[in-house]
């Protein structure tokens, strides 16, 4: 791949890595999961999977999601 490519390739998937991070934060907000940042994909699912536990199982984290 040439750099013009990859450079080319970057700008939309650190775009997308943004909204990524952003949703993360918005859909934690809605379980009552407070933070500053988003981060990587995996750390969200680390929180979710938190919630889960926390909650009970995932139709409650779906649950609580719906409610608000």
């Amino acid at each position: 791949m040439t750099n013009s490519a990859s450079q080319a390739t970057r700008a939309p998937f650190e775009h997308s890595l943004g909204i990524i991070r952003q949703a993360s934060i918005e859909i934690l907000l809605l379980l009552g999961i407070h933070t500053t940042e988003g981060k990587e994909p995996r750390w969200f699912m680390e929180q979710l999977e938190q919630a889960r536990l926390n909650l009970g199982g995932w139709g409650a984290v779906a649950k609580k999601i719906a409610d608000k």
